[in-house]
């Protein structure tokens, strides 16, 4: 029993530090939302629940792009995000000259300043006045067994894990965005439509049309489309692509090609191809399916199916990728970049941080209200390192 209250003291002692902290504006980082969900358990306050029992379930967002693709961060107190990009060709051979004459002066290689203003957002949420006062699912039925106080540190702790789920799908959109399409567009409420374009080669773009699309078994070539689109990207970057990323809707269209099912077959020489035939296919989730290759390793390609999901402004589910759309990218050469600009709020001393969260209060009624900001643009500093093709 003094275990019990002693936990239960240390918690609440260590939720109202983190209350305190947001209310004077300190910036805490989101991963500290999860240790307060957390701490709800030392508390004792699902464990006195007897006659219901509520397991809540938050769904972390898929990271894939983001952790494959974008894999540094930069924070910039600016306005605009700002990158150099060198034209620079490496196949230029030196020139020729007799010993005995004085070397050719070059030409330096020509370069460009790209900048890039990052989008904004802040999410927020108030917790009025009864909001403390309402039994929370988990607590027992009647007076419930936490207090009002409680409840308070609850909503707030997962009100910030909710927030800080909801900037990591912004990220994961917009990551997938600049590999897919090579640039993003970014719309809301009171925000004009503004499209961010990362100048990728538009030859690297490819839409299918007609008898060359996967829809036509008897005339469509995918194998012949991916080494296309591999090779304009390493001759315009590079760039190695050994990842290809499909749609649900075009992996169904590959893996049905009797050419591309002709590599597994032990019969066909100079092929190491190993790739799975049946996938679970679950929506917002990345599988490994496998790859292709030939027996000594060359023209390796990794596959993956990527199906992640998003709601949009309509709370519609939308395809972060398009389901008949296939994508290549080299993660290395792509040098993909997090980038932060500054948050435009005096408690943040305009800074740039990833994330910033605040609390504040109205006093008459009343209310509290969370907002984290973040200005991020995820920015490929290497856009000619991918590909897309819409199959069908």
């Amino acid at each position: 029993m003094k275990s019990q209250k002693l936990n239960l003291l240390v918690g609440l002692a260590v939720m109202l530090a983190f209350a305190v902290a947001y209310m004077i504006g300190v910036p805490i980082q989101a991963d500290h939302a999860g240790m307060a969900i957390g701490l709800l358990g030392t508390m004792g306050v699902y464990d006195t629940t007897t006659l219901l029992e509520v397991q809540k379930v938050q769904k972390v967002p898929l990271q894939f792009f983001l952790e494959k693709a974008f894999t540094r961060q930069i924070n910039f107190e600016t306005e605009y995000v700002s990158f150099d990009r060198v034209s620079e060709d490496y196949r230029r051979l030196a020139p020729f000259v007799a010993p005995n004459v004085q070397g050719k002066v070059l030409g330096r290689e020509g370069s460009e300043m790209l900048n890039y203003k990052p989008a904004y957002v802040k999410p927020k949420h108030v917790i009025d006045m009864n909001d403390p006062l309402v039994r929370q699912p988990g607590e027992a039925i009647g007076s419930g067994s936490m207090s009002p106080e409680q409840r308070r540190m609850a909503i707030v702790a997962s009100l910030l894990e909710r927030h800080k789920n909801m900037h990591l799908m912004t990220r994961e959109w917009m990551a997938a965005k600049a590999i897919a399409d090579g640039k993003v567009t970014v719309e809301g409420e009171n925000y004009p439509k503004v499209t961010i374009d990362f100048r990728r080669d538009a030859a690297l773009t490819v839409v299918l049309t007609g008898g060359a699309k996967w829809d036509q078994p008897t005339t469509r070539t995918p194998l012949a489309d991916l080494k296309s689109a591999r090779a304009l990207a390493n001759a315009k970057s590079g760039a190695v692509i050994r990842d290809v990323i499909f749609g649900a809707n075009a992996w169904a269209l590959f893996s049905d090609d009797t050419e591309v099912q002709a590599l597994l077959s032990n019969q066909v020489r100079g092929s190491a191809s190993d790739f799975a035939k049946m996938t679970d296919g679950f929506e917002d989730s990345v599988e490994y399916l496998g790859q292709l290759s030939g027996t000594n390793g060359q023209g390796l390609i990794r596959l993956w199916l990527y199906s992640a999901k998003y709601r949009d402004e309509n709370n519609v589910l939308q395809d972060m990728v398009d389901t008949n759309t296939v994508v290549g990218v080299d993660f290395a050469s792509v040098q993909g970049h997090r980038c932060f600009g500054a948050i435009r709020d005096g408690k943040a001393g305009f800074k740039a941080v990833d994330m910033f969260p605040k609390m504040w209060e109205d006093e008459d009624p009343w209310a509290e209200y969370l907002m984290t900001q973040s200005a991020p643009i995820m920015v490929p500093k290497e856009p000619n390192a991918t590909f897309s093709i819409k199959v069908a």
